[in-house]
């Protein structure tokens, strides 16, 4: 697998995650109009931002962020996609 960035540098998959990918692409079929990509990085604090995110047709958040309580009006509460780093994972 070559990673986008470094498309010379090829990267070995383990079959046990190769198996977990998909294999065919999981929203071709969906028309989306207006779509939102929210970090957790802070910058949305106190921007009251959260009703316009929620109204995008689908909503991509990386590394789990929160979405409940007083945050929810900054950043809203949809979500559609959320990924996690491995980084912030305790076990």
């Amino acid at each position: 697998m070559s990673y986008e960035v470094e498309s010379k540098k090829a990267i070995p998959i383990r079959e046990n995650i190769f198996h977990m990918f998909p294999v065919s692409q999981p929203f071709v079929e969906y028309p989306y109009n207006q779509c939102a990509v929210v970090g957790n990085g802070g910058i949305l604090n106190k921007s009251l931002c959260g009703a316009e995110i929620d109204k995008s047709d689908f909503v991509f958040r990386c590394n789990l962020p929160p979405t409940t309580g007083d945050v929810s009006k900054d950043v809203g509460s949809k979500t559609n996609l959320v990924t996690v780093n491995p980084s912030i994972i305790t076990l």
